[in-house]
């Protein structure tokens, strides 16, 4: 998985700093276990495609909470351009 403009910053797994999610407008929730050497999608099995956000639930750091759509107020999410 290459990041690009289009992802959202990555969080990482508190007390396992290998283990990262992020989210990407255009194509669901990854996680890496070995610090970005190789991705997993998880979130291929949801009805929701476009993801705006991922955070670690600040009580149990096993749950994520991810954010579907993506905000892209006024910006054309087609070609890229902005305005």
């Amino acid at each position: 998985m290459v990041l690009s403009a289009e992802s959202k910053p990555k969080i990482i797994l508190p007390g396992n700093e290998s283990t990262w999610y992020v989210a990407v407008g255009s194509g669901g929730v990854w996680k890496t276990v070995n610090a970005g050497v190789t991705w997993t999608p998880i979130f291929d099995d949801r009805p929701s495609y476009s993801i705006g956000c991922v955070t670690i639930d600040p009580v149990n750091p096993h749950t994520i909470w991810v954010g579907t759509g993506e905000n892209v107020g006024g910006r054309c999410a087609v070609d890229g351009k902005v305005g």
